[in-house]
C-alpha cells in the first residue's frame, strides 16, 4: 500500500510540485490495495550470501531525495539512522554524487523505507523507485511494459508531482509532463491535499541546461523531518548566545549520536544549551553543564515578542518556550576537566560543542604560576607558597582546593587558566571513553586549518571507534564533526593517545618536570602538529591577512581612480543614486548582495 503523506507538507525542490489529472472519469474513491513489488536492482548482489548457503533476502529499490545542504553529511547520518532504526540499508554509493541530492538505496520493504528518513533532517523524501532513464521516451517505454503495477491504484485517489534540480519549470510545462503518463489511465479522483497516491517524476538537469540529464519515477512513500529546523529556528528562540548551535546542524548531531527516547545525554560544555532541547525533542533525558554559570542563568534580557518574560530569559526560558521541562534534568556548573563524576558508565551519548577560544575563550581552573603566591615544588606539582614550605604529608592534596583568585580570597571563585584546544579534544576524549556506555556515541565539533588538517590529527581512544568525519568548510579553516562509538568497557589505564593527549600531560606536568616524557612513553609520539593545535592564533590570523588583502586591494584601486581608470568594481556594481535629505544633495547607495538565505540585503545594512 502506498502510505499517505503527513498533513504537513516537506519542503518541496527548486521548481516545486505540479498536479494534473491523467485521464478518465472519476468515480468514487476506493481503498487503495496492497503496492506490489518495485523493480528490482539490475546490480550484483550488495550483500554477502546468507550462512549456511541461504540465499540472500530479496530487496526493492528506492530513491532518496535530500535537501541540498550539508552534503558531507548525508551519507554519514543515514547509516547512523539504519542503525537507529534497526533497517538493512545497502547504498548504492557507486552511482552516487554528492553534488546532486539522489541516492538509490536497496530494503527490504516500504515500511523500512518510511522508517529509515523519519526523522532524518536532510532527507526531503523517499521513493518506491519503479523506472529510470536518461529520456522521458525511453522512461515511458518502460513503464509501458509493466502495466501489471498500476493495477492496485486504478481506483485510488491520486495526484502527480514534478521535482526538478538545477532547473525551474513552468506550470505548463510541467502539466505538459504529467500528461504524457496519461496511458496508465488511474480512474479515482485526484485529491492535492491527502491522496491514496503521490506518483513523482524527477529531473535532474546539468547546469544551464534545458534538457534533462536524468529520470526518476516512482511512488513517494515518506518524508524527513526537515519542519523540526524551522521549530528549533535561532529567530523563534527565547535566550540566545553567541553560541547557540544552528538547529539543523543540531538536529543532525543527535541522529548522528544515536539520540532516542530514553536515552541520558550529556553536553558538558551546554552553553546556552542548544542541545539540551533538541536531544530532548528526540525523547533523550538530558544533563548539561558549564565552567560558566553566567551563560546558564543568563542576563534576564529576553525578546518579549518570542515569549519571554521580564528578566528570565536564560537556558530554563527556552526549556518552557518549547515544553520540554520533564526531559531537561539540570545543567550544573563545574570544570569538564575537574568534574565530580564518580567512575561509572552513565550516559547513552554526549553531544557537544567545545570552546574553540573564538567566540568564547577556553578556560579551565588551575594556578597561574606568574602569580607570587604559587610556587612549583621540585616534583613539578604545584602548591601555595604557605603549603609548598612545610613538610606536612596532606599539604599538596589540599593544593587543588585552593585554586582560589587573590581578588576573591573567600575562595568563591575558582582562578582559571587558558584551556588550549589541543587538550580539550583530549581530555573530552578521555572522558567519553570512561563515561559512555557501551555502544553509546560522542560527537562533537573540531575546528581545523584546512590546509595543515590531517586525520591523524584526531585524538583516538582504545574504547572508541571512529564512525563519521564529516567536513563544514569555512574557507581557509572548517569544523569537522567527530562521531565516536564505545565499543569496549573502559579499563583502569586506557587514555586519548596521539598528539592532543601527549600536549595536555605535558601541560600538567609542566616542563622539566621529571616523568613528564615518561608518562606517555608507551603512547603514540605525534608525527605532525595538528591543524586545530594554536586554533585560535590561527583564526584571528586568517582575519588579518583578510583585512590587509582588502586595504591593498582598495589602495590600488585608489591609485587607478586618480590615473583615471575604471576598476572592475566600478563596471561591475552600478552604483545607484537617491535624494539625500542632507541640503538636496545625492547620496550613493550601497549594492545589493545576495544572502545565503536567498534574499537580497545590502552591504553593511543588519
Amino acid at each position: 500500500m502506498a502510505t499517505r503523506p503527513p498533513s504537513s507538507s516537506a519542503p518541496r525542490a527548486d521548481a516545486g510540485p505540479s498536479t494534473a489529472k491523467a485521464s478518465g472519469p472519476a468515480p468514487s474513491p476506493s481503498p487503495a490495495a496492497p503496492r506490489p513489488p518495485v523493480t528490482k536492482s539490475p546490480a550484483p548482489p550488495a550483500t554477502a550470501p546468507a550462512p549456511n548457503g541461504a540465499a540472500p533476502p530479496e530487496r526493492n529499490r528506492y530513491l532518496v531525495h535530500f535537501a541540498q545542504a550539508h552534503e558531507d553529511f548525508r551519507l554519514a547520518e543515514l547509516r547512523s539512522l539504519a542503525k537507529l532504526e534497526n533497517v538493512d540499508l545497502v547504498m548504492e554509493e557507486h552511482r552516487y554524487d554528492r553534488d546532486r541530492p539522489f541516492l538509490t538505496v536497496q530494503l527490504a520493504s516500504d515500511a523500512d523505507a518510511i522508517k529509515l528518513v523519519r526523522r532524518s533532517i536532510l532527507v526531503k523524501a523517499i521513493y518506491a523507485l519503479w523506472e529510470e532513464s536518461r529520456s522521458y521516451e525511453a522512461l515511458l517505454d518502460q513503464i509501458r511494459r509493466k502495466p501489471e503495477r498500476n493495477a492496485p491504484y486504478m481506483t485510488c485517489s491520486f495526484k502527480f508531482v514534478v521535482e526538478t534540480f538545477n532547473n525551474s519549470r513552468a506550470l505548463d510545462y510541467k502539466v505538459a509532463i504529467i500528461n504524457r503518463f496519461a496511458f496508465m489511465a488511474f480512474t479515482g479522483p485526484i485529491d492535492l491535499k491527502s491522496p491514496d497516491v503521490t506518483l513523482g517524476v524527477l529531473e535532474d538537469y546539468d547546469y544551464k541546461s534545458d534538457v534533462p540529464r536524468y529520470l526518476y519515477f516512482g511512488i513517494q512513500l515518506g518524508f524527513g523531518n526537515r519542519p523540526a529546523i524551522d521549530k528549533f529556528s535561532l529567530k523563534k528562540r527565547t535566550y540566545l548566545g553567541t553560541t547557540s548551535m544552528d538547529p539543523q546542524l543540531s538536529l543532525i548531531m543527535g541522529n548522528l549520536g544515536l539520540v532516542r527516547p530514553g536515552t541520558l545525554v550529556y553536553d558538558p560544555f551546554v552553553g546556552t544549551g542548544s542541545f539540551l532541547v533538541t536531544m530532548a525533542h528526540f525523547g533523550a533525558v538530558t544533563i548539561g553543564s558549564d565552567i560558566d554559570g553566567r551563560q546558564i542563568r543568563g542576563t534576564g534580557k529576553g525578546n518579549a515578542r518570542r515569549g519571554a518574560k521580564p528578566g528570565s530569559a536564560s537556558v530554563w526560558s527556552n526549556v518552557e518556550q518549547y515544553g520540554l521541562q520533564d526531559r531537561v534534568v539540570d545543567c550544573l556548573v563545574y570544570d569538564m576537566a575537574h568534574h565530580p563524576l564518580r567512575a561509572g558508565e552513565l550516559f547513552d551519548a554526549i553531544i557537544t560543542d567545545p570552546p574553540y577560544g573564538v567566540r568564547a575563550g577556553a578556560k579551565k581552573i588551575g594556578a597561574d604560576l606568574k602569580r607570587a603566591e604559587w610556587v612549583k615544588r621540585p616534583d613539578g606539582s604545584i602548591a601555595p607558597a604557605a603549603a609548598a614550605a612545610t613538610t606536612e604529608p596532606h599539604a599538596a592534596e589540599q593544593a587543588p582546593r585552593q585554586l582560589v583568585s587573590a581578588k576573591h580570597p573567600h575562595g568563591r571563585y575558582p582562578q582559571t587558566v587558558p584551556y588550549d584546544l589541543d587538550a580539550v579534544m583530549a581530555d573530552l576524549t578521555d572522558f567519553a571513553g570512561r563515561y559512555l556506555r557501551v555502544g553509546g556515541r560522542i560527537a562533537y565539533w573540531l575546528p581545523t586549518v584546512k590546509a595543515e588538517y590531517a586525520d591523524e590529527d584526531i585524538p583516538t581512544h582504545p574504547a572508541l571507534t571512529l564512525v563519521a568525519n564529516c567536513e563544514q568548510p569555512f574557507g581557509q579553516w572548517s569544523r569537522r564533526l567527530v562521531t565516536l562509538e564505545k565499543t569496549r568497557t573502559w579499563v583502569e589505564g586506557m587514555h586519548s593517545s596521539g598528539s592532543g593527549q601527549l600536549s595536555a600531560k605535558l601541560e600538567r606536568a609542566g616542563p622539566g618536570a621529571p616523568g613528564a616524557l615518561d608518562s606517555v612513553k608507551s603512547e603514540p609520539k605525534p608525527t605532525k602538529t595538528p591543524g586545530h593545535k594554536g586554533f585560535r592564533e590561527k583564526y584571528f590570523a586568517f582575519g588579518l591577512q583578510a583585512k590587509d588583502g582588502q586595504q591593498a586591494k582598495d589602495g590600488q584601486q585608489a591609485k587607478d581612480t586618480q590615473q583615471g581608470k575604471d576598476t572592475p568594481q566600478t563596471k561591475a556594481v552600478p552604483q545607484l543614486a537617491r535624494p539625500s535629505a542632507d541640503r538636496g544633495a545625492t547620496a550613493v547607495e550601497p549594492p545589493a548582495r545576495s544572502s545565503a538565505n536567498g534574499k537580497t540585503g545590502h552591504v553593511g545594512s543588519k
